[in-house]
């Protein structure tokens, strides 16, 4: 439920930030509510536990939250369930999450547009690796360390993660949870340069 609080903080935070990114470039769609939802006993627990939980304080003003992604949170027609976070923040919060669909090749032309047209996107998808520092250096991302204390109890085993993808002193990604998703390739040499152990010793990899 640890990681469940905080990406249902994560997605309150985008919407206190309301900074103005939405594309006009881009294919949008809107979901209108789960198309295929989780079984209603769990939706129920999520209910009960999302609520119960002290951790996650406040209310939404605006409880819809645009996210400009080249897959959807949301449920969709290919049978994938709402998936527990997302039922968490529509739990506690009454949020919603509207989806503005791009493609992998187009989106960060579609969320130059969303920033020229003096729109609001509030969530743009950071795990295609390349999003930091790229985002940032473009001036694309809005920091979120005022809204967020990354020393709280509920913070504290990604403090460190969320530290190393600071950019100008701020905070621009979010790291919610780990997940073991992709190999780490080196070389000797690299290791070497980064400092790092040599795991590996006299070997490649």
């Amino acid at each position: 439920m640890k990681s469940y609080a905080r990406i249902g903080l994560s997605c309150l935070l985008a919407a206190m930030l309301m900074s103005p990114l939405m594309a006009c470039g881009s294919k949008e769609g809107e979901s209108s509510g789960p198309k295929k939802d989780m079984a209603t006993e769990t939706r129920e627990q999520l209910k009960e536990l999302a609520k119960s939980d002290e951790r996650l304080t406040g209310d939404l003003e605006n409880k819809t939250i645009k996210w400009m992604s080249d897959w959807d949170i949301n449920s969709d027609d290919t049978g994938k369930t709402t998936p527990v976070e997302l039922a968490v923040f529509q739990e506690r919060y009454g949020g919603k999450v509207e989806f503005h669909q791009t493609t992998y090749a187009n989106r960060y032309d579609d969320l130059a547009n969303a920033i020229n047209s003096d729109e609001g996107i509030d969530f743009f998808y950071g795990g295609n690796w390349d999003a930091f520092p790229k985002g940032a250096v473009r001036g694309m991302f809005v920091p979120y360390d005022d809204y967020i204390d990354l020393d709280s109890e509920l913070w504290a085993d990604v403090k460190d993660a969320n530290d190393a993808m600071m950019w100008n002193i701020r905070y621009l990604t979010t790291t919610t949870e780990f997940l073991p998703m992709s190999p780490v390739c080196w070389t000797a040499a690299n290791t070497a340069c980064a400092r790092l152990p040599e795991v590996c010793r006299g070997q490649n990899r």
